[in-house]
């Protein structure tokens, strides 16, 4: 609740390792999730057991995946979190 989290907007690069920021449009809430990119697929991995991962086959490379990254209503990568108690 208390909790400040900052977002590199401009890096929409996918990193090895690296926490991502997304606002689901359905809710308005966000989500955090690491981003694993291969050619032919695109998981989204949460650190929730209660959560399943999110896997998309992707066809036509780059380009798809962009678009499914931006329907998926991703912001940027979380660059610094805050947690105040």
């Amino acid at each position: 609740m208390d909790s400040t989290i900052y977002i590199d907007t401009c890096n929409k690069n996918v990193a090895p390792g690296a926490m991502y920021c997304f606002l689901n449009p359905m809710t308005g809430c966000y989500f955090a999730a690491k981003l694993v990119l291969t050619d032919t697929q695109l998981r989204l991995v949460f650190d929730n057991a209660k959560r399943k991962d999110a896997e998309f086959n992707i066809e036509g490379g780059s380009t798809e995946s962009r678009y499914i990254l931006k329907t998926l209503g991703l912001l940027g990568r979380v660059i610094k979190a805050e947690l105040i108690f």
